[in-house]
């Protein structure tokens, strides 16, 4: 009888401690969660640097960017990684029209012809299914909106690195880096620009660069900021 009692005791515990955790989980927005789907794009083209990138992007905002430039003197490239957490506007926008693209199923490829500008790739994952879509060109206005997001997140992190790099090698190069930087914002190419924002402060407070570039930093600071 004892025993019994015991087990049930057990038995009545371990379900409290699940659907606690359980609770948790579902109140927690920055838990993470089997069930989030997620959106992939993918870029091919030898001609351009990075010849290859792909940004995965899921529901709860963990995102990611691979890219691999050319090689050059005939030594391997290598691979660019990032991780880093979408806004939400970005993400919600990204997911928006992959559901009005019903999840990338069907052809998006234009009937004309035109010239190559790279395979673009888009996945989405939902759990064990997934579905796929390759073109070069789209006449699909919500499916090149999409493209331009991810071409303009590639745009902001292959400088991003440029700029690292000038940070640590090349203090003489930071000025123009910025500069480049700040007229692609102003002509609406960059995306995600937060994410970079701690290398810009770095620069803002570092004594040892140019003022003009400090001061190039800091507005662009501020042009990474949420707009309300």
């Amino acid at each position: 009888m004892r025993t019994s009692l015991k087990s049930s005791v057990l038995l009545i515990f371990c379900v409290a401690v699940a659907l606690t955790s359980f609770a948790q989980n579902s109140l927690d927005p920055g838990a993470p969660s089997s069930q989030a789907s997620t959106v992939v794009y993918e870029q091919d083209w030898k001609v351009a640097d990075p010849e290859w990138y792909q940004i995965s992007i899921n529901s709860s905002g963990e995102a990611s960017y691979r890219s691999r430039s050319h090689a050059k003197d005939g030594e391997t490239s290598e691979p660019y990684n990032r991780q880093f957490i979408a806004s939400a506007a970005t993400r919600n926008l990204v997911f928006q029209l992959a559901k009005s693209l019903n999840q990338f199923q069907g052809n998006f490829e234009s009937r004309s012809k035109v010239a190559q500008t790279g395979k673009k790739t888009l996945t989405f994952r939902d759990g064990p299914k997934e579905s796929t879509t390759s073109l070069n060109y789209s006449d699909n206005q919500e499916m090149n909106q999409l493209i331009s997001i991810f071409q303009r997140i590639s745009t902001t992190f292959e400088l991003a690195q440029k700029l690292d790099f000038d940070v640590r090698f090349d203090k003489l190069g930071i000025d123009r880096d910025l500069k480049s930087l700040e007229h692609l914002e102003a002509d609406h190419q960059l995306a995600e620009l937060q994410v970079i924002s701690p290398l810009l402060e770095r620069i803002a407070n570092d004594n040892g660069i140019m003022n003009i570039a400090r001061q190039r930093a800091r507005r662009l600071i501020e042009k990474s900021r949420p707009q309300n």
